[in-house]
């Protein structure tokens, strides 16, 4: 048997031997055509005895191009794609008059077509190189920026997609448009990034603050949101104690005020969790644990000098009080003196920690001599300074100290003296003691 490309050359296809070919003698001939044999085709028979050669020809047949199946893998119908992560596109490919994959299938033959404007009439068409992988895949990789840029005009919400091979020289056009859409339908989702922008290893005063939260929210496309559709709240935790409130939009940020005295809110570390959602998009989740300090001012009660001032010959002069830091962090305690006109000196230094009605106190000596008068009016004062950074000071206490009384006594009593005596050198001893 000969077989030859209409207008080719013929060549041998096999030949067989019949050996009693007095009846009909059947012979089959087989041959394996692969991707370069497509074409249209010939074949002839030629039979050769010792009575000379004959032939017999065929017809014309065409060795085509193979026939894929595609099966859509993902996404499947309507499934959800979250754009932040991107995606493969990806169709199943197989050869089934070769029952392999389409290994041949060359560079940009396949092709994966995405829907634009949120609609299944208008699409950006993708051909692919390699057009398949190895184990007969066709993928189609859009990444994140890909299904961002603007110009690809691809929306949030329905959209749709499909793919093939078209102009291949071994495979037929196929491609996976199937009704009722002409295409297959996927919903693309956006998602949504908090973050928290104040306050951050910030402390504050239960006495003073009012607390403003601040966020921000971007989308995966990295753009800032603050959408009228958008909900935003934040929730505050203290060991069990737990805030929150609805964040409102204030130019690009969200906000909300947290009050701890009217709530009587805890003191200590809070931590913040940022939440935010918005339609097609998955919720955003940001938290900062130990986000800032809630602290208390250092009180000073019960402040007391004793004795109250007097003369600098009653020393030692006791200086008290009591402090009260409820956070129970650690606290600095300094007390000062100053004679008027001068500036305060540091006349104590001293601290705790957990500080409840803790007495701190110290003993001075007022002194007169020649070289230092401390006989005057003076003032006392005590400032405390936590951790947290937070202080206060005690008003100015005034007091006086005053020279010492002195009391004269008459050591004994002096009888009339005679002047006359005096002058014949008898003398007398006057004395008093002075006290």
């Amino acid at each position: 048997m000969y077989h030859r490309k209409v207008g080719g050359e013929w060549s041998l296809v096999d030949e067989k031997v019949c050996h009693s070919c007095l009846e009909w003698t059947q012979f089959n001939f087989s041959y394996d055509y692969d991707y370069t044999d497509i074409s249209n085709w010939e074949f002839k028979f030629e039979g050769i005895n010792s009575d000379g050669i004959s032939e017999y020809y065929g017809f014309v047949y065409t060795v085509e191009k193979d026939d894929v199946e595609l099966t859509p893998i993902q996404p499947q119908w309507n499934e959800t794609v979250l754009r932040a992560y991107g995606y493969n596109f990806t169709i199943y490919a197989f050869d089934i008059d070769n029952e392999t994959i389409p290994y041949v299938l060359e560079d940009y033959k396949a092709f994966v077509a995405l829907g634009q404007y949120g609609n299944n009439l208008t699409y950006k068409i993708y051909t692919l190189s390699p057009s398949i992988n190895e184990s007969g895949y066709i993928i189609l990789k859009v990444t994140n920026a890909e299904f961002c840029n603007p110009a690809n005009n691809y929306y949030l919400g329905q959209n749709y997609w499909f793919g093939g091979i078209q102009g291949s020289a071994y495979y037929k056009d196929v491609n996976t448009r199937i009704p009722p859409y002409n295409a297959l339908p996927y919903v693309l989702i956006g998602s949504l990034y908090n973050n928290i922008i104040y306050p951050i290893n910030v402390n504050f005063s239960f006495e003073l603050d009012i607390i403003t939260l601040r966020g921000v929210v971007y989308d995966d496309c990295g753009n800032i949101r603050a959408d009228e559709d958008m909900y935003v709240y934040f929730n505050l935790t203290n060991g069990d104690y737990n805030y929150q409130c609805i964040a409102t939009r204030v130019g690009n940020e969200f906000q909300c005020t947290f009050n701890p005295r009217s709530l009587n809110a805890p003191l200590g570390w809070y931590n913040i969790s940022m939440y935010s959602s918005k339609p097609l998009h998955a919720d955003g989740i940001y938290s900062v644990n130990n986000a800032f300090f809630l602290a208390s001012i250092p009180k000073i009660i019960n402040i007391s000098i004793n004795p109250f001032g007097g003369p600098w010959g009653l020393s030692p002069f006791n200086f008290s009080a009591s402090i009260i830091d409820e956070d129970g962090n650690f606290v600095n305690i300094t007390h000062y003196l100053r004679k008027v006109p001068e500036q305060y000196f540091v006349a104590y230094i001293d601290n705790c920690t957990n500080c409840n009605y803790y007495l701190t106190s110290f003993l001075r000596n007022f002194v007169c001599d020649y070289e230092n008068i401390e006989v005057g009016e003076w003032r006392y004062k005590i400032e405390t300074k936590d951790e947290a950074g937070f202080s206060n000071t005690s008003q100015e206490i005034s007091f006086t100290i005053e020279k010492e009384p002195i009391n004269i006594l008459l050591f004994e009593s002096v009888p009339l003296i005679n002047r006359s005596n005096v002058q014949n050198s008898k003398a007398y001893n006057l004395s008093v003691t002075i006290f």
